[in-house]
């Protein structure tokens, strides 16, 4: 770990973070132009010509006299990004820097110093600083304090002060947010009890510059390490980095995302996820994916509305239904799908797939008898599943639709109860969503035309083609006499 001397301006690297002297910690919002990096600091005369050297200066100024600290880290000028490996080294170890930091200053360089407090809060309000993906571990981490600064570098405030701002500004729970003295353990002890859904909700609606940093600028927050491979792509980057959190939790709540409570301003049924009303009081809520049906979130948006969620023991799940001993309480990815073991409640089938509920381990905050849920679609033969949403019951069969519906309208309308011996505790693997036509696509070797369906423009009913990944094991030939069968009669 480098750290720069606040006087003067001299980088010192440390073998270890554990026996660093006391230091301060900048969290900032890095310019377009003119930041001090490391290879700049190496050249005091140069530095001193650019434009973020005021910035260098006037936050060696506050850790010193403010704060009585002779050292400083600050991640433009304290870390070499021309090297990969101390790059992924400083990522993976950011949040504990913070966590143990005698000081976190938050530079606002969009805030305006103003004696109003109403002002004040206005113009923090508005500042890019809580809409960035890296400062969210930077306002949780350190366990001290963090004072947020003006532009001009005057003290607004600290996180102590503003805890109940904050909260209601980020979403972050409060006790994060309030003074735990300085002692690490509790302050971790605290973030941990906090399910992974919710804080997944908190990195909701942050940008970062490289798309990656979404899932890397979340490590520390779920206390897991991973390798940093910039181009990878975001989507992939934040899949690796629920992989990892699952490996190291007990918590269904990961599994929550994109779940709302019913609400007056929600759009009319089937827009919204069911409810279940079962015999002792406990409701299913199926998860809404707006994208698609993955088991796996894409990105920290899709938990945008996880904030209610707390995860809960298995055995009280299944004490509640009344089912036999978990063998498996544990789950893990695995080549397969992720292997987990869940309650299931058959809905109906057609053709050659049916169709479950799965109920979670986890509740809501606002109520405590609420159960999560997922709809599933089962491969027959196998223990493989697909995760469902409502958009794709709209594309399937209207007899099975109807059930699934009809289940869930009648315990929002009339109440009816799904009885505990509905549900049977069962081993399984949970893929990726993959389409499954809502009829047979063969049928004496011939395609059936009901398989898909399209109206022309004329309102005349043609056979819909097949999604391309059906044609890749077909023989030679036969896509061309397919489509002479289906555009060409």
């Amino acid at each position: 770990m480098r750290l720069l001397n606040t006087e003067t301006y001299q980088l010192h690297t440390f073998p270890s973070a554990d026996i660093t002297p006391p230091y301060a910690i900048l969290s900032h919002c890095w310019d377009a132009t003119g930041e001090v990096t490391f290879a700049d600091i190496q050249h005091l005369p140069r530095a001193r010509t650019m434009s973020g050297w005021s910035k260098v200066e006037n936050a060696c100024a506050v850790a010193l006299q403010k704060h009585q600290c002779e050292w400083l880290w600050m991640d433009t000028c304290c870390i070499d990004k021309g090297s990969s490996a101390e790059l992924s080294e400083a990522i993976n170890s950011m949040f504990a820097w913070y966590l143990r930091s005698k000081i976190c200053l938050a530079y606002l360089n969009d805030v305006p110093t103003c004696e109003n407090i109403v002002e004040r809060i206005r113009h923090m309000r508005a500042s890019r600083w809580f809409t960035r993906g890296w400062t969210l571990q930077e306002l949780i981490a350190p366990a001290q304090d963090v004072v947020f600064l003006s532009e001009d570098w005057v003290k607004l405030g600290t996180r102590c002060d503003l805890a109940s701002f904050l909260a209601d500004l980020t979403q972050i729970d409060r006790g994060v947010l309030v003074e735990s003295g300085g002692r690490q353990d509790w302050h971790l002890a605290r973030l941990r009890a906090i399910s992974v859904a919710e804080r997944m909700s908190w990195a909701a609606g942050r940008d970062t510059t490289r798309p990656e940093d979404k899932a890397y600028s979340l490590m520390g927050l779920f206390d897991v390490n991973m390798p940093v491979l910039y181009g990878e792509g975001a989507d992939k980057a934040f899949r690796r980095l629920q992989q990892e959190i699952i490996r190291d939790s007990f918590d269904h709540s990961i599994f929550a995302w994109g779940v709302r409570s019913p609400s007056s301003d929600f759009p009319p049924w089937p827009y919204y996820q069911p409810m279940v009303k079962h015999a002792h009081s406990d409701k299913l809520v199926c998860r809404i994916s707006w994208s698609h049906g993955a088991l796996l979130a894409s990105s920290p948006d899709d938990f945008r509305y996880s904030a209610g969620l707390k995860g809960e023991s298995l055995v009280k799940l299944t004490d509640a239904l009344r089912l036999s001993d978990i063998g498996e309480p544990h789950f893990y990815p695995t080549n397969y799908g992720i292997r987990i073991q869940l309650p299931l409640c058959f809905l109906g089938a057609r053709d050659s797939w049916q169709l479950y509920h799965a109920l979670l381990a986890c509740s809501t905050l606002s109520d405590p008898d609420a159960r999560i849920g997922l709809l599933l679609l089962r491969i027959p033969g196998t223990d493989v599943y697909y995760c469902m949403n409502i958009s794709d019951l709209e594309a399937r069969s209207s007899e099975v639709r109807s059930r699934a519906v009809e289940h869930s309208k009648l315990s929002l309308q009339s109440r009816r109860p799904i009885f505990p011996s509905a549900w049977k505790l069962s081993t399984i693997y949970i893929r990726d969503y993959v389409p499954v036509p809502s009829a047979p696509l063969w049928t004496n070797g011939y395609l059936n035309p009901t398989a898909y369906q399209r109206t022309s423009p004329r309102g005349i009913e043609r056979p819909r083609p097949p999604s391309p990944y059906l044609f890749a094991n077909l023989p030679r030939g036969m896509l061309s006499r397919l489509a002479s069968k289906l555009w060409f009669k």
